[in-house]
């Protein structure tokens, strides 16, 4: 039965992983390899699924719901960088040294992820260089996103604040 089951997640993610843009195009080895640094999560609403500081030893394929990325800023609180979703990639310091979260994140609605164990990818990635150039690279368009998401968070919260000085 456990056998059952075990077989039965791991094509439940590789599924997954072929509908994503972040996998697609993979050889079939480098799927199937993949899948067993991966499992099935879920969060409930309003838990933490990371902290900045954070050793980032995971990362995430979102499969439902939505969970929001999160810097506090002096005088302001924690401002909202960006909300991810559905097939949403969560995560991307694992890629590199010190390997810890740089935001916090917190799922505003119920999530089912699939989680990946960062050291098992990072071997994989050290083992297959095509797997690790493939995963460098497509995990930067995705940091490129977050990152003018947040530079334009941050522009209107600069907005913001001038109009308020106006006032």
């Amino acid at each position: 039965m456990w056998l059952f089951l075990i077989m039965r997640q791991s094509l439940n993610i590789r599924r997954v992983m072929l509908q994503n843009p972040l996998f697609r195009d993979l050889s079939q080895p480098q799927l199937a390899a993949l899948t067993h640094c991966a499992r099935l999560t879920c969060f409930e609403r309003g838990e933490w699924v990371a902290s900045s500081g954070d050793s980032a030893d995971q990362f995430f394929i979102l499969l439902n719901g939505k969970v929001r990325l999160t810097q506090p800023v002096p005088n302001e609180g924690n401002v909202t960088i960006m909300t991810l979703g559905k097939h949403d990639l969560l995560g991307w310091s694992w890629l590199f040294p010190p390997h810890a979260w740089r935001l916090d994140a917190q799922a505003l609605t119920n999530v089912d992820a699939v989680c990946f164990d960062a050291s098992c990818v990072r071997g994989l990635a050290r083992a297959d260089h095509e797997l690790g150039y493939q995963l460098t690279r497509r995990f930067s368009t995705t940091m490129l996103s977050h990152l003018q998401s947040a530079y334009d968070q941050l522009r209107e919260l600069a907005r913001y604040s001038a109009l308020a000085g106006e006032v």
